[in-house]
């Protein structure tokens, strides 16, 4: 985990260069409650070489590239610091490749599968279908209710779950999206949940693809079973993504965003970014 407060006011702008991801969701006043954000195309994200894909928050919660900095890493396209769509991760399943959170699992990461959880998810991604596997966004629980966690994944399908795991054998959350994604598009997915509420949403490209009713059946109060992990489920678990499932961006909020904010959000990077 790195502290760094150059972070705060993101890459910079030269020239025609675009904003960083964190930026433009502080530019429209939704950067509070904003827990990480991880952008390919920013250089104080991923400079081109390191260990870490970097968090752009004050927060500095870091990822490392693969499990450790080098096993299982992705692999980066582009210019470092390019600002555009051709700057993404890839190359998933050769490499058996994550990124796995840098140091021990923070209260704010337990707190998704916790009493009260309120939280948003957003992923800038290539969608490719699963062919059957089961492949996963974001995870802690290693692929299984029997385990404590969260898992944002498609279950062989197109069309993506939220879990949330209690470790008695069951989940206390498990709802999927009623509308799937296309193979090939690139879509600002959002993922957004009021536990107290009981109600949340699947938001692909400002189009609303499920409605979430209800709050969490016997929730753990313990922390998740596994660390964190981007693009698998946590210690590994579940399958790996294809290679070309490119991954542009990711970050996560301590509060349920609603439709508008994410909207908003969607419009200010895509505007910058052309990713859809």
């Amino acid at each position: 985990m790195t502290l760094n407060l150059t972070n705060l006011i993101g890459f910079g702008v030269q020239g025609n260069r675009t904003q960083s991801i964190f930026q433009l969701i502080s530019g429209l006043g939704l950067g509070t409650n904003l827990t990480f954000c991880l952008d390919a195309g920013a250089s104080n994200s991923y400079p081109g070489s390191g260990t870490k894909w970097l968090d752009q928050t004050s927060g500095g919660y870091d990822f490392f590239l693969g499990t450790d900095g080098s096993t299982n890493a992705p692999t980066f396209n582009g210019t470092p610091g390019a600002g555009d769509s051709t700057n993404y991760w890839t190359n998933w399943n050769s490499a058996a490749a994550r990124f796995r959170y840098d140091s021990t699992t923070p209260a704010a990461f337990d707190a998704w599968h916790q009493n009260n959880a309120a939280l948003t998810f957003m992923a800038i991604y290539t969608h490719r279908s699963p062919g059957g596997n089961n492949v996963t966004l974001l995870g802690s629980d290693g692929g299984s209710v029997s385990n404590r966690g969260i898992r944002w994944w498609f279950g062989g399908s197109n069309a993506p779950t939220f879990t949330a795991s209690n470790g008695s054998g069951g989940a206390a959350l498990n709802v999927t999206a009623g509308t799937g994604l296309s193979d090939g598009t690139t879509y600002i997915l959002f993922l957004s949940y009021d536990e107290a509420a009981g109600a949340g949403f699947q938001r692909a490209n400002k189009t609303g693809i499920h409605t979430i009713s209800g709050g969490y059946s016997s929730p753990s109060a313990s922390a998740a079973t596994y660390t964190a992990e981007i693009m698998r489920a946590g210690n590994g678990g579940l399958d790996a993504w294809p290679d070309n499932a490119n991954l542009y961006g990711f970050a996560t909020w301590s509060t349920a965003l609603s439709t508008t904010n994410c909207d908003d959000i969607h419009d200010a990077i895509n505007g910058a970014r052309n990713y859809v």
